[in-house]
């Protein structure tokens, strides 16, 4: 049920940064050995969200987060950010929110959205009185992400439909619409799982709950995995920086043998 949910919008997939395992998978192209040539929304996706909400009850979602990649980064961010100004003045969402890295100087039309992630990099920036440093903020987020490469059989582990919908909510890509955020690499990495990309605005969440969809892309996500910080802490080679699960390898492998990458094309379409 569309019921005041979040849906993330990742303007951009450049970055500044190359960030361990980064969900979005962020200047790793050659790492997970796939193809990304379609890095930028334009206005045209902006346009369709925003024709689409207001298709629906007014309501059903109560935030827009921009994120990307580095959502500043982004040659179309102002005028986005007014498309949803008009959205929340209209009634159809409540928050606008742009998520950037803290290491970039703020637009002032940007002011009354920023937020931080984690929320320390926001405490860190007020008490430094500037933008943080690359290495700053890898001392953060290298700590903190999760290994997106353990397939949860590697470990023993049971993987079911997470949550995280409640958290992060839809997730929407130049690549359509898909389950929320975490489900990206799983997506975007196995070439088979592109079908998962939704090319339409989905009007129930059930839309995205398909096929073989827990078999496809949970099996291979580590948000999947109920007591990941567990694993984690039981065997902290996890977190290392090269560390690849066992299917992650094959799933690499295949890649480099042969990648296309998803359809971006369904924009002009809808």
């Amino acid at each position: 049920m569309m019921e005041k949910l979040i849906i993330e919008v990742d303007i951009t997939h450049r970055c500044n940064l190359i960030c361990r395992h980064c969900n979005r998978l962020c200047n790793a192209e050659n790492q997970y050995a796939i193809v990304r040539n379609s890095l930028d929304m334009d206005m045209r996706h902006i346009d369709y969200l925003c024709r689409e909400i207001k298709s629906i009850r007014k309501g059903s979602i109560e935030t827009i987060r921009i994120l990307g990649g580095e959502p500043l980064l982004s040659k179309i961010l102002e005028p986005a950010v007014q498309a949803f100004e008009l959205l929340k003045d209209e009634g159809y969402i409540s928050n606008i929110n742009i998520v950037t890295n803290g290491t970039l100087p703020i637009p002032a039309y940007c002011s009354p959205y920023i937020v931080f992630a984690p929320q320390i990099v926001g405490q860190m920036i007020e008490d430094k009185g500037r933008p943080l440093t690359k290495n700053e903020i890898y001392s953060i987020k290298n700590i903190k992400h999760r290994n997106i490469t353990l397939f949860p059989e590697d470990i023993g582990a049971d993987y079911k439909i997470c949550d995280r919908i409640n958290i992060c909510g839809i997730h929407y890509t130049v690549y359509g619409f898909s389950y929320t955020a975490p489900c990206f690499p799983c997506i975007m990495a196995k070439q088979s799982n592109h079908k998962y990309f939704l090319h339409e605005f989905p009007k129930d969440v059930s839309m995205f709950i398909r096929e073989n969809f827990k078999n496809d892309v949970c099996s291979l996500c580590t948000y999947a995995i109920e007591n990941y910080k567990m694993y984690a802490n039981e065997h902290p080679e996890f977190q290392t920086w090269n560390y690849c699960g066992t299917k992650w390898k094959e799933l690499i492998f295949s890649n480099k043998v042969k990648y296309v990458e998803p359809d971006t094309s369904w924009i002009n379409k809808v």
